[in-house]
């Protein structure tokens, strides 16, 4: 997927470009182009992703990750300037995590992220992304530790409480899983 972005970005169309101008535009100028001497330009603008759990169940949990090591919003849910893609491209060495790559790269060379108090996008909670996995854990090692040599004492423990959370979500019916997703605001 990630190669697939980068060859289409060299070729978006004028109608592309008009319907992102379009939707740059409905957040309002004073956003996407508010610049000072002293702060950068905002080049991002992110907002909430809803995690659909079933068929009638929605739940909207709290990201809090800091963006020196990753972003802080769920790639579905961000638009950026297309020049920026442009400029600084995906590592498609990363098969998981290029957009992590990308948006912590962006943040570490002093670009600014806007966020809105609006659902941007649905996400499958139960979805193949969802579920941890080595590989994942191996690039976003190697994406914060590019920025903290010793992140990995921070990192390590998150993601085995992270597998041990998702091992007993799935241990447990469905149902109940859900409910206890929806109750508790958890992942």
């Amino acid at each position: 997927m990630n190669k697939s972005l980068e060859s289409n970005l060299d070729s978006i169309d004028s109608k592309a470009i008009d319907s992102a101008s379009k939707l740059e535009s409905s957040f309002g100028d004073s956003v996407l182009n508010s610049t000072s001497d002293s702060t950068p330009k905002i080049v991002a603008i992110y907002g909430d992703v809803a995690y659909k759990l079933d068929e009638n169940s929605l739940k909207i949990p709290k990201k809090y990750a800091n963006p020196k090591y990753r972003m802080p919003f769920c790639h579905q849910a961000v638009f950026v300037k297309t020049s920026l893609l442009k400029k600084y491209k995906f590592d498609t060495s990363f098969k998981i995590c290029a957009d992590n790559d990308f948006f912590t790269k962006i943040y570490h060379l002093g670009y600014k992220f806007h966020k809105v108090e609006q659902i941007i996008s649905l996400y499958d909670a139960y979805g193949v992304s969802s579920r941890p996995n080595l590989r994942f854990f191996y690039e976003e090692l190697k994406i914060a530790q590019k920025y903290n040599k010793f992140y990995f004492l921070i990192f390590i423990p998150k993601y085995l409480f992270m597998v041990l959370k998702y091992a007993i979500k799935s241990l447990l019916p469905r149902k109940l899983s859900i409910l206890i997703q929806k109750n508790y605001n958890a992942k």
